[in-house]
């Protein structure tokens, strides 16, 4: 990451923080989904979307909680890819 992407980021009010988060962990997802078209995997990864308006008021404690179970789900489909590259 460069430093004036990094910088734009730490502009960001903590809830378009938490927006931006959840925009890079759903293309993550989106792309795990296509690979595992692409290798004829029958899985789909899913993972929340933020929403600005409703999870505004969400703790950080459930935003980690919610944040780690994306990135769990992601690991374990990674997982699955590369043990049917096998």
């Amino acid at each position: 990451m460069n430093n004036e992407l990094q910088q734009a980021y730490q502009n960001l009010s903590l809830n378009d923080k938490r927006n931006a988060l959840s925009n890079e962990i759903i293309i993550i997802s989106e792309l795990i989904n296509n690979i595992n078209q692409k290798l004829n995997i029958p899985h789909q990864v899913q993972v929340r979307n933020y929403d600005v308006n409703q999870d505004i008021n969400l703790s950080e404690n459930d935003l980690l909680t919610y944040t780690y179970e994306d990135i769990y789900n992601i690991k374990r489909e990674l997982l699955s890819i590369f043990n049917n590259l096998d």
